[in-house]
């Protein structure tokens, strides 16, 4: 749950990618967010299952990717939010 809280930190980094000089800052900062999002969600879908009752492990594991996609389309979704925030700051 820190993991996943700590990448708040990311979302000031992003809006003021623009202020760089160059977009190896942004290359960097998307580098790590990447890596961040893919090891959670590779943890979090592999100790999901294991946690629940074993008769219950292939629901568990069904909503988890339905979650995780609901929660990736809502942060594509959020983007645009963040977007127009970035403009004003």
């Amino acid at each position: 749950m820190a993991l996943s809280l700590s990448r708040i930190v990311f979302i000031p980094l992003f809006m003021y990618c623009k202020y760089f000089e160059s977009d190896t800052a942004y290359i960097v900062i998307m580098l790590l967010f990447s890596l961040s999002n893919g090891y959670i969600s590779n943890i979090c879908m592999m100790s999901g299952p294991k946690i629940s009752h074993p008769d219950d492990q292939m629901t568990a594991a069904s909503l988890m990717v339905a979650f995780l996609g609901l929660g990736l389309g809502a942060g594509a979704a959020l983007s645009n939010v963040f977007t127009a925030l970035s403009k004003h700051v």
